[in-house]
């Protein structure tokens, strides 16, 4: 494995994450949110993509349910449950998302065209890989409900924008190869996200630790 692309099977991954809500960014909320040092688990085999969460190997992940609000109220614990499991198995991290809602009828999901700005607009859950763990640098990645795709590579915080927004600093031409299906449930929605480690650049370091 050299800097740029991964060139053998990583075996270790470990997660700075800031948890926000669902409807945040994460890199945007640093200063108030809470960390937490989640270790990615190694499988063998990851799961099928089908929206389900059904396959066993979801269980094995790496659980994440504590999210607080970046708005209205700033700090304060998420008013819906998510769930967020983590794994991989050397050459993709993935990661299996149940994002609760008390009012799924309600669910706001119209655009599949990619990149669009009204994916940001709409109910989304949206990641931040701080692969370099710079806190000013990140790929990011977001979905809905439809499992419609958005993502950009962020530099310097995006200063001189916002994400979703034209910045010389958020390169939204950027595409990076991820696949990503998501279904609406009774409870909600799920999404199930899988990001190949070649469409990222890391460090040469073992194990790995991002932000």
């Amino acid at each position: 494995m050299n800097g740029s692309h991964l060139r053998s099977r990583l075996r270790h991954l470990w997660l700075l994450l800031t948890t926000v809500s669902p409807l945040t960014s994460p890199l945007a909320a640093q200063e108030t949110s809470t960390s937490y040092n989640i270790g990615a688990v190694l499988v063998d085999e990851g799961p099928t993509l089908d929206g389900s969460l059904e396959d066993v190997v979801w269980q094995r992940g790496t659980l994440i349910d504590v999210f607080i609000q970046q708005e209205p109220d700033e700090g304060s614990p998420s008013t819906e449950r998510t769930e967020v499991r983590i794994l991989h198995d050397g050459e993709t991290l993935y990661l299996g998302v149940f994002a609760f809602d008390s009012e799924p009828e309600a669910l706001t999901a119209t655009e599949m065209r990619r990149d669009s700005e009204r994916i940001l607009q709409e109910d989304n859950f949206q990641i931040i890989l701080d692969t370099f763990r710079d806190s000013r640098s990140g790929y990011m990645f977001v979905t809905n409900p439809l499992g419609a795709m958005l993502d950009q590579q962020v530099a310097n915080e995006g200063e001189g924008g916002r994400f979703g927004r034209a910045s010389s600093n958020v390169n939204r031409d950027w595409d990076g190869v991820w696949e990503v299906v998501a279904k609406k449930v009774p409870e909600g929605w799920i999404a199930e996200i899988a990001i190949p480690m070649i469409t990222l650049r890391f460090p040469e370091s073992e194990p790995q630790s991002w932000g």
